[in-house]
């Protein structure tokens, strides 16, 4: 399976729109004159709180990529420190999870697909730069259905 990458993620521009409803911090979007979305965070303030949340992943987290292709990422965020360790656990009974993290820039940070004994996928993490990022909840399957449980936790 092909892993979703950041010129294949142009439906993120409109996820970023949901990021800054969610966020307890002064953002904004910036389009560059490349027509790249960033995040523009030169009034964002840091915040503890990281994500703990559970849901379910059906039909309308259906995003189309460039490439034409269609797939499933529901998108959690939470802010991040420069050198900040996280661990991101993502579990599931219900599909093989795979946890993607997106910087502010929407750059891949890391894809980790889920653990060969189970659905589960668990990576610890060094952020690079301070600022917002997305955690993007998929599975290995274009059509993942169920439930999940997400955890983002501080390691520092």
């Amino acid at each position: 399976m092909r892993t979703p990458s950041v010129k294949h993620l142009s439906f993120l521009g409109l996820s970023l729109a949901t990021l800054l409803a969610s966020l307890a911090v002064p953002v904004g979007l910036q389009t560059l004159p490349d027509g790249t979305v960033t995040l523009d965070t030169s009034k964002a303030i840091a915040t503890s709180s990281l994500v703990d949340t559970s849901g379910q992943i059906g039909p309308e987290h259906e995003k189309t990529l460039s490439s034409g292709r269609t797939m499933r990422m529901a998108l959690h965020s939470f802010w991040g420190r420069s050198g900040q360790t996280v661990t991101i656990a993502l579990t599931s009974q219900d599909f093989d999870t795979i946890a993607v993290l997106y910087d502010s820039t929407t750059a891949e940070v890391l894809v980790n697909h889920h653990d060969p004994n189970s659905n589960n996928a668990t990576v610890q993490v060094t952020l690079p730069t301070s600022g917002p990022y997305l955690v993007g909840v998929t599975s290995t399957r274009s059509q993942p259905a169920g439930n999940y449980r997400l955890v983002v936790t501080d390691r520092n």
